[in-house]
């Protein structure tokens, strides 16, 4: 029985080497309680810019979408202004919309009358042409590398008929 009388402990325990032992092991407790608590903040922080990247990301997809839907719209009403899509550059529809029609037009000369617009039909021919106007535009008949010699209208019947008239 002489080993009931021995404490768990041993016989050589120092209560003054326990106690600063004690006193250690609280002492880490508290820090690593505060470190965690520390950790989890941190943790939180950077979840919450993670998530905040991701919704900024999506917000840019969103408005690239948006703008190309606006750009799409805008080249279903203004066709002929797709060759000028670089172009095609602004923040609302409306304002797409717009450069469309004036990057639409750009690509038209500015003098052509409108069909609405019947210059002289008032006066049925009696007004001189403007001798600028004449030598801007080419004569009927002329063709680039040729002289401008007259052509021979085309007469469909009378080729049918030499056609059925020639020997075979």
């Amino acid at each position: 029985m002489p080993d009931a009388q021995t404490p768990p402990w041993g016989n050589d325990f120092d209560a003054e080497k326990a106690w600063t032992l004690l006193q250690n092991v609280r002492k880490d407790k508290t820090d690593l309680i505060a470190e965690k608590a520390t950790l989890v903040g941190q943790v939180a922080e950077l979840q919450t810019a993670i998530q905040a990247k991701a919704d900024e990301k999506l917000e840019d997809k969103l408005a690239a979408a948006e703008k190309s839907l606006f750009v799409e719209r805008a080249l279903r009403k203004h066709p002929e202004a797709e060759e000028f899509l670089d172009f095609l550059t602004g923040e609302t529809e409306d304002e797409i919309t717009a450069k469309a029609e004036r990057l639409a037009k750009a690509g038209k000369p500015k003098g052509d009358p409108k069909p609405d617009d019947k210059k002289g039909d008032d006066k049925k021919g009696d007004e001189t042409p403007n001798p600028a106007d004449l030598q801007r535009r080419p004569g009927e008949n002329l063709t680039p590398g040729h002289g401008g010699e007259q052509t021979v209208a085309f007469d469909a019947k009378s080729i049918a008929s030499e056609i059925i008239s020639a020997p075979h």
